[in-house]
Parts: structure tokens; sequence; C-alpha cells
């Protein structure tokens, strides 16, 4: 949405970084297709007047996206847990490339 590609533009053009990643989030939520427009307006429209309103109080402070606008994204699957077994990365039963 060109909206959201010019917001981040500003944060980039200002140092503003959270802002700039309150854009991109904004941006992966509007192109879910699944995310009706009615759905994605109010928590859009509040969280950039809020974050608008937070940094000209404080250029240096940090605005996040509202667990609303989080909602919107697609649901991150599980990371691979890591375990103290890194030693198996080096046995010698596990199959070897040719």
């Amino acid at each position: 949405m060109e909206i959201c590609q010019t917001f981040s533009q500003v944060g980039r053009d200002f140092n503003l970084t959270s802002w700039r990643e309150l854009a991109e989030t904004a941006e992966a939520a509007v192109m879910i297709e699944t995310n009706a427009l009615n759905s994605l307006a109010e928590p859009f429209i509040q969280n950039f007047k809020s974050a608008r309103d937070t940094l000209l109080e404080n250029h240096n402070a940090v605005v996040t996206p509202s667990q609303t606008l989080l909602s919107l994204l697609p649901q991150m699957e599980e990371p691979p847990q890591a375990t103290d077994d890194w030693l198996s990365l080096f046995d010698e039963d596990a199959p070897q490339e040719k």
C-alpha cells in the first residue's frame, strides 16, 4: 500500500526507526488478502495518530504496533528449539554427502 511505503520513507528520512517499523508492520497487515479493509482502518489510523503524537512530544521515543494491529499479521511458526546436543553435528553415523 502506497501510504505505508510513504510512511516508511518518512521514517528513513528522519531516522525514526520505530516509525519505519510500524509502517512496515502496517503494510504487512494490509497485504494479507483475508484482512478486510474495515478491520484494518481503525487500528491503522489509531496506531499512526498515537505514534505521531508520541514522536512529536519526544523525537527519540519508541513507538510500537498495537496488539490489534499485530493480531492482523499471520501467525509465525515456532522457531526450532535450540539444544545442547551440538556435537551431533559431527556424528559419524550421519549420512555423508558425496
